[in-house]
């Protein structure tokens, strides 16, 4: 029973993250007025080679993903 309150959690933080996300990152965008899950899946659930360099991580994204061109403007409003 213990699993459950914990799950709930995790579940509300998750929650909580992306609707930062769409509240930060995303206005301006067609995907700002989105629902949670469907960006969830859309933002986290791509196909990304990783390579951790000296100074920098890159990014590889399939070229037929079709949310690719939102990404650069994604990344400015998450550092600032």
């Amino acid at each position: 029973m213990a699993s459950d309150p914990l799950r709930l959690s995790f579940s509300a933080l998750a929650y909580t993250l992306v609707e930062a996300l769409r509240g930060l990152a995303l206005q301006g965008t067609e995907w700002a007025q989105g629902q949670v899950d469907p960006l969830r899946l859309r933002l986290s659930k791509i196909g990304t080679l990783v390579r951790v360099r000296v100074r920098c991580i890159l990014l590889s994204m399939s070229s037929a993903y079709p949310g690719k061109p939102l990404f650069p403007h994604l990344f400015p409003m998450l550092r600032s």
